[in-house]
């Protein structure tokens, strides 16, 4: 099994949770603020994939650990499993 994992996705997003609860009570309202340029481009130059293999290294079913397998790619958004031909 692999795990794809994108990295910095929401970063421009941050602003929905910062600017409108300034006054720390719980705010059950859904909003969007849309961010300036400047956020959407720090958030596009911040994100990026990764394809990740996890691993249970303790043999309880339970993946504990991982190995990147593949990283700084393009933003990963799914994996798509590809049967692989034997050698001839």
């Amino acid at each position: 099994m692999f795990v794809g994992e994108l990295h910095g996705y929401n970063l421009a997003g941050q602003l929905v949770i910062e600017d409108p609860n300034r006054t720390g009570t719980l705010d059950l309202q859904v909003r969007r603020v849309q961010a300036d340029d400047k956020f959407k481009q720090a958030a596009a130059n911040g994100t990026y994939g990764v394809v990740r293999l996890p691993r249970d290294t303790k043999g309880g079913w339970c993946m504990d650990s991982g190995v990147i397998w593949a990283t700084h790619l393009p933003p990963v958004y799914g994996l798509v499993p590809v049967p692989v031909r034997a050698a001839a």
